[in-house]
Formats: C-alpha cells, structure tokens, sequence
C-alpha cells in the first residue's frame, strides 16, 4: 500500500551541468584554435618576401683567365655546381628552390602556395649570344608564353616569367632568372639582376 503523505519518487534523468558542457566543447575549441593558427602561419609563411643572400662562385677559366661571378639568390635556393660546357661555352652554376617547411603536411603546403615551384632556377653562363639578347648591362624582363605542346603533363602553367642581365667583358657573361610564381619573380628579379657582377682572379 502506498504511503500517504511520503513524497513521490522523482525520475531521474540525465542533467546536463555547465561543467559537463564545457568539456564536451573542449575538444572542437581547440581544434578550430589549432586550425586557425597553422592557416595564420601558413599565410605569412607565403605572403612573407624571400630573403635575398649574396653567392659568390668558385673561379672558372674562361679563355685562360679565372673569373668569379657574384649574383644574390633566394636564400631557400640550392647551388649546383655545373661547370660543363666547351672553353666557349661554360655555364658557372645553376641554381634551384629546396623543398622548404616540410614539417607541413604536403596536401596544406600546396594548398597555401608553398609547395615546390614548377618553374624555377637561375643560371650564370659564359658564351655565344644564341638569342640575339641585348648584351647592353641592363636588366631584362620578359613574360614567356608556354606553348601547351611543350608542357609537362605535370605543369599547369600558361607563361613563365624570365628576366636576363649581361655584364663582364665585352658583355659575354649572362644571368638568367626564370620562375613560373609571378609575385615571387617581380619581388626579386630586379635585384637578382642588378647584383650580378663577373670579377677577375689574380693577375
């Protein structure tokens, strides 16, 4: 028999408790906080200029005289020492873009514009005048339309982006500077250029 006068039993059911909220929100906060500081980092690691540093060469002959060349490149950029060609025809060096913030997942390093370039290198050579390019110490900028025939499957690109100095006696020395990132390309170009000097070693 139920007793008059007691109280009867309430259900109980799950309450939800301020505490209990907070730490079930927990998690999504701090993977949108995580979320939004490697966008953050990711977006002034791109936006960010490149840091221009000063390469000098090891001396070449060229036509029984040593000569060195000075040029500034992109600090992250490899220098290949390729002193090949004929004693008319030698190529001092070429340059390429390392792989840089590998500690980035890759898929995020393309997606925010950090992945590798395509279309990079710099090369400082000695030698014939193939395309008749204005030997006159001044420095050159040219956009280069890439004939979709001559594209790799790989390579999306429409135009590249070169820029070309002479200097040295008689003018016969060369700097090439070819990218396919048109905002990296005019943010150094002139100064790459302008900075190319050939010097002679010893006597």
């Amino acid at each position: 028999m139920e007793n008059i006068g007691e109280p009867a039993a309430q259900k109980t059911g799950s309450t939800t408790t301020p505490i209990s909220r907070i730490k079930r929100l927990r998690r999504p906060i701090i993977l949108s906080t995580l979320l939004l500081v490697v966008l953050a980092v990711g977006f002034l690691l791109a936006s960010g200029a490149e840091r221009l540093v000063t390469y000098t060469s090891d001396p070449v002959e060229v036509d029984g005289k040593m000569y060195r060349a000075k040029v500034l490149l992109p600090e992250s950029w490899k220098v290949q020492h390729w002193f090949h060609g004929t004693p008319s025809d030698i190529v001092f060096f070429d340059a390429v873009p390392i792989k840089r913030y590998t500690w980035l997942p890759e898929r995020f390093r393309n997606w925010m514009g950090l992945g590798p370039e395509p279309v990079a290198s710099l090369h400082v050579r000695f030698g014939p005048n193939y395309r008749n390019l204005p030997l006159d110490g001044i420095a050159h900028v040219e956009t280069v339309k890439v004939p979709a025939t001559m594209r790799p499957s790989s390579i999306s690109l429409d135009e590249v982006y070169h820029a070309y100095r002479s200097s040295g006696p008689d003018s016969k020395y060369m700097v090439s500077y070819t990218r396919g990132n048109k905002g990296h390309f005019y943010a150094t170009c002139r100064q790459i250029c302008e900075s190319f000097v050939i010097e002679k070693v010893g006597q």
